[in-house]
């Protein structure tokens, strides 16, 4: 039978004048790393700060190493069991490596067991196969070095339980594998982790079980067998409808973009259209197919065969801006891309794609002004962030940027390049809402992406390209097609 680390019954916890936490249960077991997604940031906020110890349950039951805890015991035994790893600092610069993780232990000794112990540190991290040099200052390490020193200071002070919370920022393809080759040494060695993280990959790579929690409550629990995104959508989103936004937004008979016998040196065949106010996906498998219907309206790929139409003209494009001026938007996967000036503010962006359509006075300050006040009156954007420049501007802000700067724009349709292929659930969720911004601003939207995942979230009609073959299915249908 599986031993826990921590379970945690019923757990409630107001939030000034909202309900806040109304059920947080949740069991960590031994031997295994938990992951724990949160949907709203203060709410995951709070739930860090009642596992660490330092905010207490309003109500609920708190056992610790399989033993109930006296209630106003449990914060304490929590701080002396669990060991809370963030974005914030925690190591001392000026120390050695080997100095931050022995020196002021307590229960050590210092002047008989903490100089053996520094000395012994090549030792120790040779066994931890871990490549960060114990005699190099902290403060030459980068961030997830400092962070790994800490996960090995958790084991070191004894603690059971680590909590690694908002820690995305630090985790890149480059990095992560590293850091987590720790963390799988060190819980052959009996430490445990819980993961508090949107980072599906993360999640999805280096737990064995999660815990979903949206407005309030634990929903569900997800077992490794089951990890998918098709499945986390449908776990996240059951109580969204995600087209009912756009439900009284039907699509109009007029076509706004149409391929008609579209063939490139790749061999695929593009027949289909788009129509007034419609949401369709794209989706190939195929890495040299999948952006192509993209691609031949920037003019990336010569078109071979047939012909493309818009508003019912034949349009023959060359570049990029031939399209944006016949009314097509173009939006990179990465959002940031799309942020042209990286020395302007948020605002700058979207002016200076709006100022390609209108012209000079587009740099008025008239123009300005009401340009400022229609953003604000959308109530996406602050002031301050619209101010901001893009290199300070939060990933949120970035996207609604990226989105806001064509929906301003007003083109025909909006070519959305894997749109959800961020991480990060909440930046899915609110890509879905812009795209539900712009159709309802009259845009029509064609999203392009590699999986049946990312092409069931919104919208109902779905062209798949198999081997070349174009078959159109809708959202209940497209799983067979994989099959």
């Amino acid at each position: 039978m599986k031993k826990e680390v921590l379970r945690i019954e019923r757990g409630t916890k107001r939030m000034g004048k909202s309900a806040g936490i109304q059920d947080f249960s949740i069991q960590i077991y031994r031997g295994e790393i938990c992951g724990l997604l949160v949907e709203n940031n203060l709410e995951r906020k709070m739930l860090i700060r009642i596992l660490s110890g330092e905010e207490r349950l309003d109500y609920g039951w708190v056992y610790v190493l399989e033993a109930r805890t006296k209630w106003e015991e449990y914060p304490q035994i929590l701080e002396n069991t669990v060991r809370l790893i963030d974005r914030q600092e925690r190591c001392i610069p000026q120390l050695k490596v080997k100095e931050n993780i022995f020196v002021m232990q307590k229960g050590i000794p210092w002047r008989k067991s903490v100089k053996k112990l520094c000395a012994s540190a090549g030792d120790f991290f040779d066994f931890l196969k871990c490549p960060i040099d114990p005699e190099e200052v902290i403060g030459n390490l980068s961030p997830l070095q400092r962070k790994a020193v800490e996960v090995i200071h958790a084991y070191v002070s004894g603690k059971k339980l680590v909590v690694l919370a908002d820690m995305d920022e630090f985790f890149t393809e480059e990095t992560v594998d590293t850091f987590f080759q720790l963390v799988l040494k060190l819980k052959t060695l009996g430490m445990d982790f819980l993961i508090v993280s949107n980072n599906t990959r993360v999640l999805f790579r280096y737990t064995e079980y999660m815990y979903i929690f949206t407005h309030g409550r634990m929903r569900h629990r997800i077992l490794k067998s089951h990890y998918n995104l098709e499945h986390l959508y449908s776990v996240m989103l059951e109580d969204v409808k995600l087209n009912s936004i756009c439900e009284n937004v039907l699509p109009g008979e007029n076509e706004v973009l149409r391929y008609d016998q579209v063939e490139t040196k790749y061999g695929t065949k593009l027949n289909f259209s788009v129509h007034e106010g419609e949401i369709v996906n794209y989706v190939s498998e195929e890495f040299e197919s999948w952006k192509m219907p993209a691609a031949v309206l920037e003019g990336e790929e010569i078109v071979k065969k047939g012909n493309i139409y818009i508003m019912g003209k034949k349009f023959s494009p060359r570049m990029f801006s031939d399209a944006a001026q016949k009314g097509i938007g173009i939006l990179e996967e990465n959002s940031h891309e799309a942020a042209m000036y990286l020395d302007g503010s948020v605002l700058d962006n979207i002016l200076m794609l709006v100022s390609a359509k209108i012209g000079l006075n587009g740099f008025s300050s008239k123009y300005v002004d009401s340009l400022e006040k229609e953003l604000l009156s959308t109530g996406e954007f602050t002031r301050e962030e619209l101010h901001q420049s893009v290199f300070e501007a939060a990933p949120h802000t970035i996207q609604k940027m990226s989105y806001y700067r064509w929906i301003v724009f007003r083109p025909k349709i909006l070519v959305c390049l894997r749109p959800f292929s961020s991480a990060d659930y909440t930046i899915q969720k609110l890509t879905c809402y812009l795209i539900q911004t712009a159709v309802r601003q009259g845009i029509s939207v064609l999203i392009l992406s590699m999986s049946f995942a990312e092409a069931s979230i919104i919208g109902n009609r779905i062209l798949v390209n198999r081997d070349g073959t174009l078959y159109e299915t809708n959202r209940e249908n497209i799983e067979k097609l994989f099959r």
